[in-house]
């Protein structure tokens, strides 16, 4: 882990970068720079309990003195301002970039430190426990009894921001009109603890050692030894008692929930973490527990996210096909976060897209009442890599053809049908395999450049099938469906499947992937009113695991990350097989050393891919 790039991540939380690629877009996007004018106060608000929870406020120009302005609500565990030792305080104190563009269009701006975290008291007995949550609906009322206060409050975040501001719509407070979760998880199990039953151990470690860090004030421990010289910690409220609450705060942060002891301990989605049964996914994940509370507020929500986010582009999806709230889903070429731009066969770079000016369009439809045309917009709005575009359609997914792709002899795809005689072929495990340390994993602790750059080596461990040279060009928009036909040498294994677009000159492009425990791999059947069609759908629960028997072959039903991904003519398709991804992932127990990767008819492996018809 990188703790230099912990302390990047620190000092840029919430930023983004602003720029004026909104091609698709009707209206030119606002200035990208703004300098507002604003008055800032830090206080504590007091809880029902007692505990005192830190917030900085900006107001625009005349907010108080006879006008009332729309707030904007933003809830982090990440230290809401950062306290500069007097080397660098004049050059980094003030509103993030993003708040500075709301305030400067007269938004009322807040940032929260989150209970059990920053300057604020509390403990953080779970992630995003039921008094945290109760915290934000209270925090609301503090905002609409101010005199500055229109009465209307939107809240918006990246990563665990995000999943506050939706949760706040839970509390039942009608003043919350919009919410804009960014980047951020729907259900905590799936989405980023076990994507397809799989722990994703990297990230639990290097974010519980990141969150022990910052809460304890323990830099030294996370950072670089200049660290502390540039910064002290969290920023305390304004007045003598600033400070003492800081050290008063830090004392009670050395009981904070620890996610990776928790994770450790958890294999299924029903079992029970060393934190208790509030500290399941199902109940603090917004998709499960709480769900009828959000729905019932009936709040606009703009889901955003990036097909290399993490497993959140996937959530944003099920948030939006989901909930039966007003909503718009937008998937960008972007990683977590928003502020890179990724495409397979192209380097990294800044994104140029204006996130701050599409944040603002929804947010003064739904707050200030404007008719900016939001609302005559279709719902969907996403990029095509490869061919560089944006689309909008009416819902997720697009309309798609599904079109199989058999395994074939000699390492092939193929269009046609399975081999009629018994045929396979055989994958000894790599323990070693990786996608490296810039992936999309990665991104989701440390602010990493994320790339793929040519999978030509790592694919030498893998198993491999290519398609012919495609006769034409072909978009894979949607949710790729992988069924694997498997003989393994014990009783469980890990599947890591990778879709890829081989260039003419052979440069291998990584598109996305997906992964997948053997022994969860029972089917459910299909909630027709919310599931994805064509989409396997798994309880990942303890009840439901089916060990595999070693040479017995087992099927195993899974979609990949879902994608818009447009393979030029000439290009080949390729799925790449691997049994590990040593820097993001632990190996299950009894996990298969050989597998027998079966390609004939009635265990027939292949992937279904949903194919856009371009004409």
């Amino acid at each position: 882990m990188s703790r230099s790039a912990l302390l990047l991540g620190l000092l840029l939380l919430a930023s983004v970068t602003p720029a004026n690629d909104l091609s698709w877009r009707r209206d030119p996007a606002p200035p990208a720079e703004v300098e507002p004018q604003y008055t800032r106060t830090s206080f504590y608000v007091p809880m029902r309990d007692g505990v005192q929870i830190a917030v900085d406020l900006y107001l625009p120009p005349g907010a108080g003195a006879g006008a009332r302005v729309p707030a904007i609500l933003r809830m982090t565990r990440y230290w809401r301002a950062v306290n500069f030792r007097w080397l660098t305080k004049p050059f980094l104190e003030g509103p993030q970039p993003l708040a500075a563009r709301f305030i400067a269009q007269g938004y009322a701006w807040l940032d929260v430190d989150v209970r059990g975290s920053g300057a604020s008291g509390g403990v953080q007995r779970t992630l995003w426990s039921d008094e945290e949550v109760a915290d934000g609906g209270e925090l609301v009322d503090w905002i609409v009894s101010q005199p500055w206060s229109s009465g209307k409050v939107g809240a918006l975040g990246d990563s665990y921001d995000g999943t506050a501001a939706e949760l706040l719509l839970s509390t039942g407070r009608p003043a919350v009109r919009a919410v804009a979760p960014r980047f951020a998880l729907f259900d905590g199990y799936s989405d980023i603890g076990f994507p397809g039953g799989v722990r994703l151990a990297w990230f639990t470690k290097a974010w519980s050692e990141f969150n022990d860090a910052i809460d304890r004030g323990h830099l030294w421990s996370a950072f670089p030894w200049w660290v502390p010289l540039a910064i002290s910690g969290p920023r305390p409220v304004d007045g003598p008692d600033g400070e003492s609450g800081i050290a008063a705060a830090q004392a009670a942060h050395e009981a904070n929930f620890e996610v990776d002891r928790a994770a450790q301990g958890v294999e299924f989605r029903d079992d029970l973490p060393e934190g208790g049964p509030d500290s399941k996914p199902e109940h603090w994940s917004p998709c499960c527990k709480r769900r009828a509370a959000i729905e019932a507020s009936g709040a606009a929500i703009l889901s955003v996210s990036g097909w290399w986010d993490g497993a959140y582009q996937r959530a944003a999806i099920e948030r939006f096909r989901t909930l039966r709230n007003p909503q718009k889903l937008l998937i960008g070429p972007w990683n977590h976060g928003g502020d890179q731009q990724l495409d397979p066969f192209e380097p990294t770079r800044a994104t140029q897209f204006d996130h701050a000016a599409e944040l603002l369009r929804f947010f003064d439809h739904y707050l200030k009442d404007a008719q900016n045309g939001w609302q005559d917009e279709p719902p969907v709005t996403y990029f095509t890599t490869g061919d560089g575009r944006w689309r909008q359609a009416p819902g997720w997914p697009p309309p798609a053809i599904r079109t199989t792709y058999y395994f074939a002899a000699q390492n092939r795809l193929s269009r046609g049908s399975p081999a009629a005689a018994a045929a396979s072929d055989s994958y000894a495990v790599d323990p070693d395999t990786t996608t490296g340390t810039s992936t999309r994993w990665h991104a989701l602790a440390v602010p990493t450049w994320t790339e793929y750059p040519d999978r030509v080596q790592a694919d030498r461990k893998l198993l491999i099938y290519d398609s012919e040279p495609l006769a034409e060009d072909v978009e894979v928009t949607g949710h790729p469906v992988m069924h694997l036909a498997l003989q393994a040498d014990g009783s469980d294994a890990a599947v890591f499947v990778y879709l890829e677009d081989v260039a003419l000159d052979g440069e291998v492009g990584y598109v996305t992937e997906g992964q997948f425990r053997a022994l969860q791999r029972k089917l459910e059947p299909p909630d027709p009113e919310t599931d994805l069609p064509n989409v396997p759908r798994h309880s990942f629960r303890r009840a439901d695991a089916q060990p595999l028997v070693p040479g017995e072959t087992a099927t195993l039903d899974f979609d990949l990350l879902p994608t818009s991904h447009l393979f030029r003519q000439g290009h080949r398709i390729r799925i790449a097989l691997a049994g590990a991804d040593r820097d993001q992932f632990a190996p299950p127990a009894n996990a298969a050393a050989h597998w027998q990767v079966m390609r004939s008819v009635g265990a027939a492996s292949r992937v279904e891919l949903p194919v856009v018809d371009r004409r």
